[in-house]
Protein backbone atom coordinates (compact mmCIF):
# COMPACT_ATOMS: atom_id res chain seq x y z
CA UNK A 1 0.00 0.00 0.00
CA UNK A 2 1.29 3.27 -1.14
CA UNK A 3 0.57 6.10 1.82
CA UNK A 4 0.71 10.11 0.52
CA UNK A 5 0.77 12.59 2.78
CA UNK A 6 -0.62 16.31 1.62
CA UNK A 7 -0.73 19.47 3.91
CA UNK A 8 -2.99 22.68 3.84
CA UNK A 9 -4.94 25.13 5.53
CA UNK A 10 -8.13 24.35 3.35
CA UNK A 11 -10.12 27.47 4.23
CA UNK A 12 -13.51 28.28 2.96
CA UNK A 13 -13.43 23.82 1.30
CA UNK A 14 -13.50 25.31 -2.48
CA UNK A 15 -12.88 23.72 -6.16
CA UNK A 16 -8.51 24.54 -5.89
CA UNK A 17 -9.17 22.33 -2.29
CA UNK A 18 -11.14 19.33 -4.10
CA UNK A 19 -8.83 19.17 -7.33
CA UNK A 20 -6.11 19.71 -5.05
CA UNK A 21 -7.10 16.13 -3.21
CA UNK A 22 -8.50 14.09 -5.87
CA UNK A 23 -5.11 14.98 -7.61
CA UNK A 24 -3.10 13.64 -5.12
CA UNK A 25 -5.15 10.48 -4.21
CA UNK A 26 -4.17 9.31 -7.65
CA UNK A 27 -0.66 8.90 -6.67
CA UNK A 28 -1.19 6.95 -3.66
CA UNK A 29 -3.33 4.18 -2.12
CA UNK A 30 -4.13 6.21 0.87
CA UNK A 31 -3.98 9.84 1.47
CA UNK A 32 -3.10 11.07 4.52
CA UNK A 33 -4.23 14.88 4.71
CA UNK A 34 -2.60 17.00 7.69
CA UNK A 35 -4.80 20.42 7.93
CA UNK A 36 -3.00 23.42 9.74
CA UNK A 37 -4.44 24.60 13.31
CA UNK A 38 -6.09 27.79 13.46
CA UNK A 39 -2.69 29.02 15.38
CA UNK A 40 -0.26 28.30 12.77
CA UNK A 41 -2.66 29.66 10.09
CA UNK A 42 -2.62 32.88 11.74
CA UNK A 43 0.99 32.70 11.98
CA UNK A 44 1.39 32.44 8.62
CA UNK A 45 -1.11 34.34 6.37
CA UNK A 46 -2.41 36.93 9.55
CA UNK A 47 -4.79 37.66 12.47
CA UNK A 48 -7.91 37.88 9.82
CA UNK A 49 -7.34 34.19 9.34
CA UNK A 50 -8.36 31.59 8.88
CA UNK A 51 -12.00 31.93 8.13
CA UNK A 52 -13.56 28.80 9.13
CA UNK A 53 -12.64 26.97 12.25
CA UNK A 54 -10.34 24.44 12.65
CA UNK A 55 -12.93 21.54 13.37
CA UNK A 56 -15.23 23.07 10.44
CA UNK A 57 -12.00 23.09 7.67
CA UNK A 58 -10.47 19.10 9.39
CA UNK A 59 -14.47 18.44 8.54
CA UNK A 60 -14.69 19.07 5.34
CA UNK A 61 -11.39 17.66 4.28
CA UNK A 62 -12.39 14.05 5.71
CA UNK A 63 -15.47 14.41 4.06
CA UNK A 64 -13.90 14.45 0.51
CA UNK A 65 -13.83 11.01 -0.99
CA UNK A 66 -10.06 10.76 -1.62
CA UNK A 67 -9.25 11.37 1.25
CA UNK A 68 -8.46 8.07 4.10
CA UNK A 69 -7.45 9.78 7.03
CA UNK A 70 -7.41 13.64 7.94
CA UNK A 71 -5.45 14.94 11.09
CA UNK A 72 -5.01 18.18 12.95
CA UNK A 73 -1.50 19.86 12.73
CA UNK A 74 0.10 22.03 15.32
CA UNK A 75 3.63 21.99 13.81
CA UNK A 76 5.55 23.48 10.58
CA UNK A 77 7.67 20.30 10.39
CA UNK A 78 6.25 17.65 8.26
CA UNK A 79 9.12 15.41 9.49
CA UNK A 80 7.50 13.40 11.40
CA UNK A 81 4.33 12.67 9.29
CA UNK A 82 6.71 11.75 6.24
CA UNK A 83 8.18 9.00 8.26
CA UNK A 84 4.55 7.09 7.81
CA UNK A 85 4.49 8.52 3.67
CA UNK A 86 6.00 7.15 0.30
CA UNK A 87 5.27 10.13 -1.21
CA UNK A 88 4.81 13.83 -0.63
CA UNK A 89 2.22 15.98 -2.54
CA UNK A 90 2.57 19.36 -2.32
CA UNK A 91 0.31 22.00 -4.00
CA UNK A 92 3.05 23.95 -6.80
CA UNK A 93 2.65 26.95 -4.49
CA UNK A 94 3.66 25.29 -0.92
CA UNK A 95 7.39 26.10 -1.61
CA UNK A 96 8.10 26.89 2.43
CA UNK A 97 7.20 23.68 3.48
CA UNK A 98 9.80 21.48 6.01
CA UNK A 99 12.02 19.29 5.75
CA UNK A 100 13.20 21.28 2.67
CA UNK A 101 14.80 17.83 1.54
CA UNK A 102 12.80 15.38 2.21
CA UNK A 103 13.56 11.41 2.56
CA UNK A 104 10.74 10.69 0.21
CA UNK A 105 9.63 11.74 -3.47
CA UNK A 106 7.91 14.65 -3.98
CA UNK A 107 5.10 15.11 -6.33
CA UNK A 108 3.76 18.68 -7.11
CA UNK A 109 0.06 19.21 -7.74
CA UNK A 110 -0.83 22.17 -10.40
CA UNK A 111 -3.34 24.78 -8.71
CA UNK A 112 -6.88 25.24 -10.15
CA UNK A 113 -6.56 28.91 -11.80
CA UNK A 114 -8.77 31.60 -11.12
CA UNK A 115 -10.10 30.14 -7.43
CA UNK A 116 -7.97 30.54 -3.97
CA UNK A 117 -9.16 31.82 -0.21
CA UNK A 118 -8.29 34.74 -0.79
CA UNK A 119 -9.89 35.27 -4.25
CA UNK A 120 -13.22 33.99 -1.92
CA UNK A 121 -12.80 36.15 1.03
CA UNK A 122 -12.21 39.78 -1.36
CA UNK A 123 -15.48 38.99 -2.93
CA UNK A 124 -13.35 38.55 -6.34
CA UNK A 125 -13.74 34.52 -6.78
CA UNK A 126 -18.01 35.49 -6.76
CA UNK A 127 -17.51 38.13 -9.32
CA UNK A 128 -15.33 36.32 -12.13
CA UNK A 129 -17.34 32.69 -11.38
CA UNK A 130 -20.79 34.63 -11.71
CA UNK A 131 -19.22 35.62 -15.26
CA UNK A 132 -18.08 32.70 -15.92
CA UNK A 133 -21.29 30.21 -15.38
CA UNK A 134 -24.05 32.00 -16.51
CA UNK A 135 -24.11 33.13 -20.01
CA UNK A 136 -27.53 34.31 -21.32
CA UNK A 137 -28.16 35.83 -18.14
CA UNK A 138 -30.73 38.61 -19.70
CA UNK A 139 -32.70 36.54 -21.75
CA UNK A 140 -36.10 37.04 -21.03
CA UNK A 141 -37.23 33.48 -21.82
CA UNK A 142 -34.88 31.95 -18.98
CA UNK A 143 -34.16 28.55 -21.22
CA UNK A 144 -31.39 26.98 -20.76
CA UNK A 145 -30.55 27.00 -24.92
CA UNK A 146 -27.21 26.84 -25.97
CA UNK A 147 -26.23 30.13 -24.78
CA UNK A 148 -26.01 29.49 -20.70
CA UNK A 149 -23.39 27.32 -19.03
CA UNK A 150 -23.40 25.68 -16.02
CA UNK A 151 -20.84 24.82 -13.52
CA UNK A 152 -21.14 21.76 -11.78
CA UNK A 153 -17.59 21.51 -9.83
CA UNK A 154 -18.86 23.94 -6.94
CA UNK A 155 -20.86 22.47 -3.69
CA UNK A 156 -22.17 24.17 -1.26
CA UNK A 157 -22.24 24.08 2.94
CA UNK A 158 -19.13 22.33 3.09
CA UNK A 159 -18.00 21.93 6.31
CA UNK A 160 -21.34 21.97 8.06
CA UNK A 161 -20.93 20.35 11.38
CA UNK A 162 -18.34 20.95 13.75
CA UNK A 163 -16.43 18.05 15.97
CA UNK A 164 -13.43 17.84 17.89
CA UNK A 165 -10.15 16.88 16.30
CA UNK A 166 -8.09 14.79 17.66
CA UNK A 167 -3.98 14.49 16.45
CA UNK A 168 -2.40 11.45 17.75
CA UNK A 169 0.02 12.04 20.43
CA UNK A 170 2.59 10.29 18.30
CA UNK A 171 3.22 8.65 15.18
CA UNK A 172 4.69 5.43 14.29
CA UNK A 173 7.61 5.09 12.39
CA UNK A 174 7.18 2.13 9.84
CA UNK A 175 10.08 -0.66 9.57
CA UNK A 176 12.74 0.66 7.26
CA UNK A 177 12.04 4.56 7.66
CA UNK A 178 15.41 5.51 9.54
CA UNK A 179 17.84 7.85 8.85
CA UNK A 180 19.90 5.39 6.85
CA UNK A 181 17.28 3.97 4.73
Amino acid sequence: MRIGFTVGVFDLFHDGHRNLLEEAAKHCDLLLVGVMNDYWVRVQKGHDRPAQSEQTRLLAVRNHPGVWKAILLDTLDMSPYLQVADVWLLGENQRNMRPFDPPIPQVRIPETPGVSTTLLLSGGYNAAHEAKTEVGRASDTGSAGPDRVRHLGQSEGAGRGEGRAREPASVRRRPGRGAGS
